[in-house]
This record gives C-alpha cells, structure tokens and sequence, in this order.
C-alpha cells in the first residue's frame, strides 16, 4: 500500500515537470517567433489628421521602421510625444499585425487669431494656443484684449479673461447657425462684430449679440439681397436690433 502511493507520487511529481517543461518551451517560443523578422515594422496608418500630414505624425511619435512591433517600440512615450504637440488633443496606438503600427489622433482645430502688437496668437475653440504667427491667418480675429502671457500649448492668459471667454463663445455659436464674422473688437461694455471688413458690423453687448444671433443672420441676409453691405446693426436686449447706414 505505501509503496503504490510512493508511485503514485512520482508520477505527479513527473507530469508536474513535464507541464512545467512544456510550459517553458510554449514560453520560449513565442518569444522567438515575436521577436523575429517577421514582426518588424514596415509601416504607419494614420487615422484622424488633417493639420500634420502622416510622416509628420510618425516623426512627431518618435517611432521607426525597421524595429519589432512587440519588444522595440516604446508606445508610451511616443504617446507623450504626440500629445504634447498642441495640435493634437488625444492619441491612441496600436499593433496591426505582422508589421503595422496604427496610430489614431485627434487634433485641435484653428479656430481663431488674437492681436497681439504684430503678433498674430492662433487659438482653438477652447482658448488653447496652438502657435504664434507673424503673418495674418485666414481665421476670425479678436483684438482689445490685453495680454499677460502667451505659451503654445496652454491656455492664453488675459485680464479680462472672460472677454475672450465669451469672444469664442460668439464666434462658435455663430457658425452652429453658418454665420461668420471676421473681426471682433472687444471692449469691457460692448463688442463689435465685423461682418464685412470695416464697412459692415454690429455693436452691442457679448449676451446680446449671442441671444440674437438668428435674427442679425436674417437681417444680413435681408440687406445683402438689397445690396446693402455697409453701415452698423445695433443690437440691443430682448432681440431688438436697429440699422444705421
């Protein structure tokens, strides 16, 4: 009796071993095959961009051909990478077998301009800036507000922080309903919207302006049929709107 239990013994001790070796060799050989050739990387999709072209988004990454999918990419940092440029809000990175790495953005959008002496400060639609111009971009622009600080990357820093606030509040309202101005020119007590260069504009508060959005696109629309593209729409509470030429 003992000694069949002895055996009995041995015996799980045996197929213990052999699971154990089986196990180890399972181990060593999908290390072998992923770490081969046969998983090094020969190519970059790009899903989400329209700002970096996709080379520009495969450099921004820091991530190589040439290298294995598994064990000689660094995703995380390359992710840091990426969203550590302004443009590009959120990023995601991914393996498509055997040799494909798959990276998918999102990007902020330019949005608007703040004056800044000569300088030009591209905004999104957050207030995030994204770069600094000299040359005029062909967005709306926002003027009157008095800088403290400018970084790309961060928020821009006013004093009057929620004139800008509500400056790209207007300007985001006003293309919800496909209607653009081109200038905004901010003051504590009143705005004035450009429509047409300096020709063409409306003056009023920021909550008035945004409240009869609707009704100075009517308006406009109205004159520019009647070949009136100059003059100020004054725009006062409750919706109330006057014209002067």
């Amino acid at each position: 009796m003992a000694e069949a239990v002895k055996k009995k013994k041995k015996r799980r001790k045996k197929n213990y071993l052999l699971r154990l070796l089986i196990f180890i060799a399972v181990i060593a050989g999908t290390y072998f095959i992923l770490s081969s050739s046969l998983f090094y990387v020969e190519d970059f999709e790009i899903i989400g961009n329209s700002h970096f072209t996709d080379s520009m988004v495969t450099e921004i990454s820091g991530l190589k051909t040439g290298k294995n999918l598994f064990f000689e990419q660094d995703f995380r940092t390359a992710r840091y990478n990426l969203i550590n440029s302004p443009y590009i809000k959120t990023a995601k990175i991914s393996r498509k077998l055997p040799r494909t790495v798959v990276i998918e953005v999102e990007e902020r959008e330019e949005f608007a301009s703040v004056l800044d002496g000569n300088k030009n400060i591209i905004l999104d639609q957050e207030g995030l800036v994204l770069r600094i111009s000299d040359n005029d971009p062909y967005l709306p622009v926002i003027s009157g507000l008095k800088i403290i600080s400018s970084t790309e990357g961060k928020a821009l820093d006013t004093e009057q922080s929620y004139l800008l606030t509500k400056g790209l509040s207007l300007l985001r309202e006003a293309e919800i309903i496909d209607f653009y101005f081109e200038r905004l020119e901010m003051s504590v007590s009143s705005v004035k919207a450009y429509i047409y260069y300096d020709q063409y504009y409306c003056d009023g508060t920021i909550d008035n302006m945004i409240s009869s959005l609707s009704k100075i696109k009517a308006l406009v629309a109205e004159q520019y049929n009647e070949n009136i593209t100059h003059g100020v729409i004054y725009v006062g509470s409750g919706g109330y709107l006057s014209y002067a030429p």
